[in-house]
């Protein structure tokens, strides 16, 4: 499997909706609702799922690995993979303003658009001012290719896991 490919799929884990539910008792719990809201891990998982099946009927002689690999990838793995990489990028109260604003009407807005690929569309002036304002402190392009990078490692690590486990 491509590992730019699969590191690809992982980096779209910053872009949906999900509901959101909060266990305080852990504290990566916070980050990891964080990145169900932001992220397309649904989105990630599906195309995962779809390019493992892809695959494995492409070269049908790796049926088994491909079997491996399908039954190991969760929507789940791409949450549990990110959190921690979230968590060193921002703090609780970052962490907790993020959660805020994507559990809002325009921060939901944001998150369709970009789990669908729309256009965003924020009528309001108030909206536009918050998702700018949000998007200036806390989505900056900086922090952002950091936590692409550290994505992308992650993601490269576990590939190469999945690929001994499933040899």
């Amino acid at each position: 499997m491509n590992n730019k490919y699969f590191a690809v799929l992982i980096t779209i884990s910053v872009c949906a909706s999900n509901a959101y539910a909060q266990d305080s008792t852990n504290p990566i719990n916070k980050y990891k609702d964080m990145v169900k809201l932001m992220g397309g891990h649904t989105i990630a998982y599906k195309a995962m799922k779809k390019k493992i099946q892809k695959s494995k009927h492409e070269n049908p002689q790796y049926s088994h690995f491909y079997e491996c690999m399908d039954r190991k990838i969760t929507e789940n793995t791409f949450i549990e993979m990110t959190a921690p990489i979230f968590r060193k990028k921002y703090t609780e109260e970052e962490a907790d303003a993020v959660i805020t604003f994507f559990t809002s009407s325009t921060g939901k807005k944001v998150s369709y658009s970009m789990a669908t690929g729309s256009k965003l569309h924020l009528t309001d002036s108030n909206e536009k001012k918050k998702f700018n304002d949000f998007g200036a402190k806390y989505m900056n392009k900086n922090r952002l290719k950091l936590i692409y990078g550290d994505i992308q490692k992650e993601a490269f690590k576990y590939q190469n896991e999945l690929v001994r486990k499933c040899s």
